[in-house]
């Protein structure tokens, strides 16, 4: 039998009725009926993809820079809001009037799964940047070590939700020797730097798109993860700098998180 292609089974999921129907009703809804993933020739030996929505060019070149450094093979993919430079990295156009992260990261990751080698998924903010090597690698072996984990965070030196994401507070949180860390219940692995394994993005879908203002759209999906019977971890191996690398405690959105939706505000 044929395999239909990934949009298409998205949607199919979408359209289904069940107990999850509510949650996953109308995360592709509102797409153009003529939009369709491009045949991607190029591809990775990294086992994974990233995908990057990027509304505002300057606050993307340190990220981009350290990608450069730490990542040169590794395939990207920018979901970019009007700007038409895609750095040597492959470029999606937000096709919609207001840039939205979930919407702009689900045209990423739609594009992303249909790269023949099924590789995970790297959801990467534009306000980040990698500290070293084998940050990735790193959080990518340590999911398919234990094999219900569907996605896992790195620990993150700037402005994150999670206690247990925050680089700076890892001596608060985490035990001596620990490398990895679950979250369980309502507690979000929050996604600055997240990466999703594909079978789980086919088990339960995209982000939800309902979800009215900024965030929120990563506390759903992992709830819809650990009620499907994923695991959600951070891995306490890998860091990515978020903002400008200071607490959230010590500074506002815009310094060390959140500084493309910053901009936006009045």
């Amino acid at each position: 039998m044929e395999r239909r292609p990934v949009k298409e089974r998205l949607f199919a999921k979408v359209n289904r009725s069940g107990p999850t129907q509510n949650h996953m009703d109308t995360p592709l809804a509102g797409y153009r009926s003529d939009f369709r993933p491009r045949s991607i020739r190029r591809t990775t030996m990294s086992g994974y993809v990233i995908v990057i929505p990027n509304k505002y060019p300057d606050v993307i070149q340190p990220l981009l820079e350290s990608l450069k450094k730490y990542e040169p093979d590794t395939h990207v993919i920018i979901v970019a809001d009007g700007h038409d430079n895609g750095y040597g990295h492959e470029l999606i156009q937000y096709p919609f009037n207001t840039f939205r992260y979930a919407r702009a990261v689900n045209l990423g990751i739609v594009r992303a799964m249909n790269i023949g080698h099924q590789p995970n998924i790297v959801l990467l903010n534009d306000d980040c940047v990698l500290l070293g090597e084998h940050t990735f690698h790193t959080m990518q072996n340590q999911m398919e070590l234990v094999q219900p984990v569907g996605l896992i965070s790195p620990l993150i030196k700037g402005g994150v939700g999670n206690p247990g994401q925050r680089w700076h507070e890892k001596a608060k949180w985490w035990r001596q020797f620990e490398t990895m860390k679950m979250a369980w219940g309502i507690d979000p692995v929050c996604f600055p730097c997240v990466m999703l394994k594909r079978d789980m993005v086919e088990h339960i879908g995209l982000l939800s798109e309902n979800i009215p203002g900024y965030g929120r759209d990563d506390n759903d999906y992992c709830i819809r993860a650990r009620l499907k019977g994923w695991w959600t971890a951070i891995s306490g191996l890998s860091t990515v700098q978020h903002g400008d690398g200071t607490s959230s405690l010590e500074t506002g959105r815009g310094k060390s998180w959140s500084t493309s939706f910053a901009r936006q505000l009045p």
